[in-house]
């Protein structure tokens, strides 16, 4: 395999690494936002949208994202630093 075929391997190991760390909950609200969207456009499902959906208050579903999405960053950036320290 080449280099950018393993890099890519290596970057869905850890970005599955990082979603299996995430609350249930956390994950939940990633993934249908994602998954809910408009896929023509590639936007994300509106927050209002997913907070009737799932049937959480949008004062509560916006913070529960924003620590998600932080969380979720915050691990692939620990895992990549750690990866290119061990090369």
């Amino acid at each position: 395999k080449n280099q950018s075929q393993l890099k890519q391997i290596d970057t869905m190991r850890i970005f599955k690494s990082c979603i299996s760390k995430l609350t249930r909950k956390q994950y939940q609200v990633l993934y249908f936002q994602v998954s809910g969207g408009d896929e023509e456009k590639r936007r994300p499902m509106k927050q209002k949208d997913l907070s009737q959906m799932m049937g959480i208050p949008l004062g509560t579903l916006k913070p529960l994202l924003i620590r998600a999405k932080k969380a979720l960053g915050d691990c692939i950036k620990k895992q990549n630093a750690a990866a290119e320290g061990a090369s």
